[in-house]
């Protein structure tokens, strides 16, 4: 069920609302298009919601778009002893022996959260079908209450009409004694039903009404309103697949009211014709839904809208050109097959949807294709051409899809289920687990299906070139040197492999495993499994930061390596220099900030620490980013000289008033200030453009400070620089007030 839902359902819904999102948009381009064009963009929206739940499993994907489902960590549990990769074995037949069954109370039923959802998408679906059934019922009713419109008149008209429109199926004419409206149904035997007063209408009133009731016959209406009816039963949730069923259906009416006007008759003639039709309907009982009728239940507003539209002289009623639908259907079968090709991957699988590709272009094999007998076997293709690239997907019952590829060599990886790793970091196939490898090259093609056994032992097949091959000591080489690129393109027995690796060689061997992955999160996951699992300290730490700072890309994982790292850096060792190396190479203001208040955080943060948290700060081009790492910086400062005068500096490069005169409060009321850190106080205060906030940071600086000599001077200059009379009078009274 969760399959049915997670990888059917949900991607199925989710390419038709696009669907009908881009039939929504063409709609609305095409608004002084005539009613013919605005149905059949209706039409081929609906359509497309009905094809693309089943067309899409059928097609490959090209993009991914994520839909919801369970975030679960791909790392393999506690395992029993490895069992390793051999022959198959001879299976012996064994007696087995009887077992006695003991009778177990029944489980507790207990719901999934997909199986409730299925629940109630099926529940609608049949809600919605039975609404249609019961029409459908009214209309068998209507249908053997009717009888045939034995009239040579109506006869000959309906012939005539016929002919007209170009129709080559036979139309039954019959009448009814209990139909108030006019209607129509069927496709391959179509049916006209009149109501028993149409015999006493006018000529001309019999001519509009079998124009407009053919009409539909001849644009298949009835066929394309059941196609609507079935995406809204397949789609009821959906509000979009309500609106094209309800917008297709005036549009049919629109255009069928067209097919008569462009038949010669009088648009005034026509449209009381319409009123009188309406008047009869209001009188009887609303014909069912499965049906077309003339005066269809829309309301009035929507009769006004139909009156309104056959009134119109300037609306277009001409039918596109033959090209133009054409062009017209091949474009909606493109995008359909695009839709179709746009699979959906569930949420937990795209946090585990890495892609990773060559940033240089220079194509120099990496990693696995990187062995000696890959050599000149590589030759560039027309889409990959000569870089490497790398895609993964995850699953969250463990299973990992792996295609990496070098120009045109391939290697493709699928396993599933529990990988022991043993001393040094090797890699093993678990009890229960599923590999399959298939490597193309130059040289050929050869793959292995393997498995993790069960007591008769473990499985294995390998194949060459398509022959069949024994398991020797090439194939067990090629499974090894496979596990070793999942362990490198996946989180799968990540813990337990960092811990060999360091119990193994150190750090140093952790780092240099890091430099052969290709994706920032893989790279990231083992660097945060290294901090956890060994602190690493002294020379180890800085090495460890060395490899943040020049092989993560991502700022958000920069950030997060280097937060966890000032955190839980031991004692009052004081950062190291690469750790502000790594910061500052972190270009998002967001994350750097986030960085940069971990470290003035930390209980034993020092000043020289905090010199460089301000030096890195100056670079934040968000001024409230900025501010807040300076506020923050003067709350966690002694501030000596040298701290007041970076933060001053900092203050420099922000153009908000605002946040520069906090930054300044701050400063100001924290401790007397030295001469020259006042000078540099009244440098900062008059680059802000409001008079206002000049004013109060002078004023706080008369008030905090003792002014003499020439801090007076440059005070009572940048007072009287204000432009306001107002502000440049308090200013210079609060120096009056100092002085005394």
């Amino acid at each position: 069920m969760d399959s049915f839902v997670l990888e059917f359902l949900l991607p199925g819904a989710l390419r038709a609302a696009l669907g009908l999102a881009l039939a929504v948009a063409a709609v609305r381009l095409a608004r002084r298009a005539s009613a013919t064009t605005r149905h059949r963009l209706w039409s081929l929206g609906l359509l497309a919601a009905l094809v693309l739940p089943v067309l899409g499993p059928l097609t490959p994907a090209l993009a991914r778009l994520p839909v919801p489902g369970a975030v679960v960590r791909a790392t393999a549990p506690p395992l029993a002893a490895p069992v390793f990769i051999a022959p198959p074995p001879v299976v012996l037949p064994v007696e087995v022996a009887p077992v006695a069954v003991v009778p177990q109370p029944p489980a507790a039923v207990s719901l999934s959260p997909a199986a409730v959802v299925a629940g109630l998408w099926l529940l609608g679906v049949l809600v919605v079908l039975a609404g249609r059934g019961r029409g459908l019922v009214v209309r068998g009713f209507l249908r053997r209450q009717a009888r045939p419109l034995a009239d040579t008149a109506w006869s000959e008209l309906v012939a005539e009409l016929g002919r007209e429109l170009g129709l080559r199926r036979p139309v039954t004419l019959l009448e009814s004694p209990i139909a108030s409206v006019p209607m129509t149904w069927g496709t391959w035997r179509p049916v006209v039903l009149l109501p028993a007063a149409a015999r006493h209408w006018p000529a001309d009133q019999r001519r509009a009404v079998l124009l407009h009731e053919l009409a539909h016959v001849r644009r298949n209406d009835a066929a394309l309103s059941a196609l609507a009816h079935l995406a809204c039963a397949l789609h009821w949730p959906n509000p979009l697949v309500w609106l094209a069923a309800r917008r297709q259906r005036a549009e049919a009416e629109h255009a069928a009211d067209d097919r008569v006007l462009l038949r010669g008759l009088r648009p005034s003639l026509y449209a009381g014709h319409l009123l009188a039709v309406a008047r009869a309907m209001a009188q009887g009982p609303p014909p069912p839904r499965p049906v077309l009728a003339m005066a269809s239940p829309e309301g009035r507003s929507g009769l006004a809208r139909r009156i309104g539209a056959i009134l119109d002289g300037d609306r277009p009623r001409l039918e596109a050109r033959r090209g133009f639908r054409l062009a017209t259907g091949v474009l909606a079968l493109l995008f359909t097959l695009g839709l179709a090709a746009t699979g959906c991957v569930r949420m937990d699988d795209l946090s585990y949807s890495l892609t990773s590709s060559d940033s240089d272009g220079t194509g120099q094999p990496r990693g696995y294709f990187a062995q000696e007998r890959f050599q000149g076997q590589c030759a560039a293709d027309l889409l990959g051409g000569k870089g490497q690239s790398l895609r993964v997907k995850g699953h969250a019952s463990g299973r990992h899809e792996i295609d990496l590829r070098q120009a045109s060599c391939r290697l493709e990886i699928d396993v599933e289920g529990p990988l022991v790793v043993a001393a040094a970091g090797q890699v093993e196939l678990g009890p229960g687990a599923r590999l399959m490898v298939r490597e193309t090259s130059g040289r050929g093609e050869r793959s292995l299906l393997a498995g993790g056994g069960h007591g008769a032992g473990p499985v294995s097949k390998y194949r060459v070139d398509g022959a069949d091959r024994p398991f020797d000591d090439e194939a067990r080489a090629f499974v090894a040197r496979a596990l070793l690129e999942v362990q490198r393109s996946t989180t799968m027995g990540l813990e337990e492999r960092v811990a060999a690796l360091h119990s193994a060689g150190g750090s140093a061997a952790v780092l240099a495993e890091i430099a052969e992955i290709s994706t920032d999160f893989l790279r990231a996951e083992y660097l945060k499994e290294l901090f956890a699992q060994a602190h690493p300290r002294g020379a180890e730490l800085t090495a460890a930061l060395v490899v943040v700072a020049e092989l993560i890309e991502s700022d958000y994982e920069q950030s997060q390596i280097l937060q966890s790292v000032a955190m839980n850096a031991e004692g009052g060792e004081p950062l190291p220099d690469a750790f502000f190396l790594a910061a500052g190479r972190i270009e998002s203001d967001y994350e750097r900030s986030q960085t940069l208040h971990k470290v003035l955080a930390r209980s034993s943060v020092t000043e020289p620490e905090i010199v460089r948290v301000l030096a890195l700060a100056r670079e934040l081009e968000s001024d409230y980013e900025r501010g807040q790492v300076l506020g923050e910086a003067l709350n966690r400062s002694a501030l000596p000289e040298a701290t007041v005068l970076e933060v001053l500096g900092s203050i420099e490069g922000l153009e908000s008033d605002y946040e520069a005169s906090q930054v300044l409060g701050r400063l100001i009321t924290k401790r007397p200030l030295a001469p020259a850190e006042i000078d540099g106080a009244i440098v900062a205060t008059n680059r802000l453009e409001s008079d206002y906030e000049r004013a109060e940071i002078l004023i706080a600086l008369a008030r905090a400070n003792a002014l003499g000599g020439p801090q007076l001077d440059h005070y009572v200059a940048a007072a009287e620089a204000l432009d306001s009379e107002h502000d440049r009078d308090r200013a210079l009274a609060a120096a009056l007030r100092n002085r005394s």
